[in-house]
């Protein structure tokens, strides 16, 4: 199959030997860039019997050199397949560093094969600065535009006042909404109803995990979505419509407190 080799660190060859470790909890944590090969026979011995109940706790680095395999299929082979097998390691690996690549690697791979519905099955997907442009770019590709949420989780990344979004969220949501309305007539800011995908640029996409890729094919170029000044001024705009809406109704009330404790 196109992209698989024998320089895949998941490749599991046959004739490296493989022993039962006397006692598997004295075993070494793995290197940063494990690989079936790299592993002395105790640790392939473990391995293997890990592999037949993916789920169940264990080192990262065992994680990783079976997702590493995983992830040359989502992009080369059986996408349908390794994305639920991916989705498994998910939702029983909390590891941040496996959470972010898995993710990275499931947006891309089905921005890639156009299958945008597939991204509502991710399990934990969270929000990310890398990751949103990723998101981002398969809102538009989708035809979607941004509500609320999307909109004030890129406030950190279009240099917005972050003030009132953390000390005044529900407020600030909600002043947000109305900011919205009042200029676009709905709750939502327009991306995948207005913006062309010619009218975007290209920056570099975030990197998967399998070092054995092509560089080019690691970090893959993404639209980028943000680049387009257009949007990004909108962005900005809105959100900072609703933090002066929201700070002028933050002072009011306290201005009303004071009062009400003069008359007190």
């Amino acid at each position: 199959m196109g992209g698989m080799d024998k320089g895949d660190p998941s490749t599991i060859f046959t004739k490296l030997p493989v022993a039962q470790p006397e006692r598997p909890e004295d075993l070494n944590s793995l290197s940063r860039y494990p690989s079936y090969s790299g592993l002395s026979p105790t640790q392939r011995f473990v391995y293997l019997n890990w592999l037949q109940d993916i789920s169940r706790p264990i080192d990262i680095g065992y994680v990783f050199i079976y997702y590493y395999g995983l992830e040359k299929h989502l992009i080369y082979g059986k996408y349908a397949e390794a994305f639920e097998e991916t989705n498994l390691l998910r939702k029983h690996h909390s590891n941040f560093s496996f959470q972010y690549h898995s993710a990275a690697a499931l947006l891309y791979s089905s921005f890639l094969r156009k299958e945008f519905d597939a991204v509502d099955r991710i399990t934990g997907l969270t929000s990310n600065l890398l990751l949103e442009d990723l998101q981002l770019v398969i809102a538009h590709a989708r035809g979607q535009d941004l509500g609320v949420e999307a909109v004030i989780a890129l406030a950190k990344k279009v240099g917005a006042n972050r003030r009132y979004i953390e000390a005044e969220p529900a407020l600030f949501e909600s002043n947000l909404e109305e900011t919205l309305r009042n200029i676009y007539g709905d709750s939502f800011l327009p991306l995948g109803s207005k913006y062309d995908a010619s009218s975007f640029g290209k920056k570099g996409g975030v990197g998967l995990a399998n070092y054995s890729l092509e560089p080019s094919v690691r970090m893959p170029s993404i639209p980028d979505v943000l680049g387009n000044v257009v949007f990004q001024s909108s962005v900005k705009a809105v959100l900072h419509e609703a933090h002066l809406r929201t700070k002028e109704k933050v002072l009011a009330a306290r201005k009303l407190a004071k009062t009400q404790t003069k008359k007190k």
